[in-house]
């Protein structure tokens, strides 16, 4: 019917310390409500330490994961990956529980912690990106990331091609490549537009 098209039943309004009010988009998933914002400076430290963790768990095989300290990925994340994409942060309650740093149509980090993955996190992140980027995404994982590869293709993204990550990683990957059907652009528009009965 919708070709994985979300709805986001309802915005809610939040809160800053200061009192102003700011929308959060928040999408139903199977084990409760997840909010997806954008990043602010007060979420680094919990957000890093989560997005770190996932990435210790979800890499074994990934010398280079094992190896990086909380620190390291501290730097990466405020030198590298910060200056160069917008990140949204996923939540429940007040509690980060992923993240998806995007640059353009390429999504350069989708994570979600582990205790909460296999819950709607990741396709809450995902829709969250189709509304960023309608028209395409693009992104590369692990050849070994077999998780990651069922959850992308379950979503509609197509193999793109093989190869192997940059140094130091030098893991073999696969980039996939998501595109919107054609018609569907009417029906992800109006259902922001809250135009879709």
């Amino acid at each position: 019917m919708w070709a994985g098209a979300w709805f986001v039943p309802f915005a809610v309004l939040r809160r800053l310390d200061r009192g102003a009010l700011y929308p959060i988009a928040t999408v139903e998933s199977r084990d409760g409500m997840t909010a997806i914002r954008d990043f602010r400076d007060t979420d680094f430290d919990e957000l890093v330490a989560g997005w770190h963790e996932t990435n210790r768990v979800s890499y074994p095989y990934v010398r280079l994961h094992g190896e990086h300290s909380l620190e390291d990925a501290r730097q990466f994340f405020r030198n590298a990956l910060l200056p160069e994409c917008r990140v949204w942060v996923a939540e429940r309650g007040c509690q980060p529980v992923g993240l998806l740093a995007m640059s353009d149509s390429w999504i350069r980090h989708l994570a979600v912690f582990p205790s909460f993955q296999r819950q709607g996190v990741g396709t809450a992140l995902l829709q969250k990106a189709r509304e960023h980027s309608p028209e395409q995404l693009r992104l590369y994982t692990f050849q070994r990331n077999n998780a990651a590869r069922a959850f992308y293709e379950r979503h509609g993204f197509s193999v793109v091609a093989f190869g192997v990550s940059p140094e130091p990683e030098a893991e073999p990957d696969v980039q996939y490549c998501w595109q919107a059907a054609e018609g569907n652009q009417a029906i992800k528009f109006a259902s922001r537009e809250g135009k879709i009965p």
